[in-house]
């Protein structure tokens, strides 16, 4: 589908799509202009579906995200159709390297302990990120290739994750492309592409920013401090450590099951 069909089918009149954005394994991006401002168009790619995205929760759930004044509101969606468009938020996409400087992870930190921190008295449907239904769905489109791999990654999720633990509102994807800051030196730091969202441990974000930017212990230690508030206990520093080790089989187990169902869907 074309991005300027894309908006017809939104309902969008006059809007004007100037430039693509990204091409992901899972959706396309462009930047448009709607109403007189900028937007982010996403179209996406039939994997999307495949590996478990609920565009229709989406969303709703950004609503909450906008409110909450961590990211960007949506405009218009056709989950049907896989689509959505939503504002777009002026500034610089960070890079991992910006992830490696204790003062921008220090900003993450901060900036995901406010999310945690979101207050939602009436939860939109498909707020809740179950990572052992995930696991099960990359295990199935993987097949017998990622056998062993979900094996492993099944049993590293029971070790680390705490049935009685508080569940709270997290981004569940805070790689460094997700950050965008805004312009200045005091810009506003931002997360986008919330379509992972929902409750879940705070170590899954944490985690997510340590391991898959492969953080040296210190920087890991100090991010973790940020987050806490106080310098880290042995214990806190064992549990981001096992919820790291979770991270790591399971987004192995999501690269392989992307790429099998690609391979046989092409």
């Amino acid at each position: 589908m074309s991005p300027e069909a894309a908006l017809g089918f939104l309902g969008v009149a006059g809007g004007t799509v100037r430039h693509p954005l990204r091409h992901g394994p899972l959706a396309d991006s462009w930047l448009a202009e709607v109403a007189g401002e900028r937007a982010v168009l996403r179209i996406d790619r039939p994997a999307a579906a495949a590996m478990g995205l609920d565009r229709a929760a989406e969303f709703a759930r950004l609503k909450v995200v906008a409110a909450a004044g961590l990211g960007p509101a949506p405009i218009a969606a056709d989950p049907g159709r896989g689509l959505l468009l939503r504002r777009h938020i002026e500034g610089s996409v960070w890079q991992p390297a910006d992830l490696q400087e204790p003062a921008r992870l220090a900003q993450a930190a901060i900036l995901l302990r406010n999310a945690h921190s979101v207050a939602i008295e009436r939860p939109p449907p498909g707020l809740v990120q179950d990572l052992a239904a995930a696991v099960e769905r990359y295990a199935g489109l993987a097949g017998l290739g990622g056998g062993g791999l979900a094996v492993t990654t099944r049993q590293l999720l029971a070790s680390c994750q705490d049935p009685g633990a508080r569940r709270v509102f997290c981004h569940n994807d805070p790689v460094a492309d997700n950050f965008v800051a805004g312009p200045g030196a005091a810009g506003r730091l931002w997360l986008i592409d919330w379509e992972y969202s929902g409750f879940n441990e705070f170590w899954f974000d944490l985690a997510v920013v340590v391991a898959h930017h492969e953080l040296p212990p210190a920087l890991a230690r100090d991010f973790l401090g940020a987050y806490l508030g106080h310098p880290p206990t042995g214990a806190e520093l064992h549990r981001l450590a096992a919820w790291c080790s979770f991270y790591a089989d399971f987004a192995a187990l999501w690269s392989m099951s992307l790429a099998i169902y690609s391979a046989n869907h092409p």
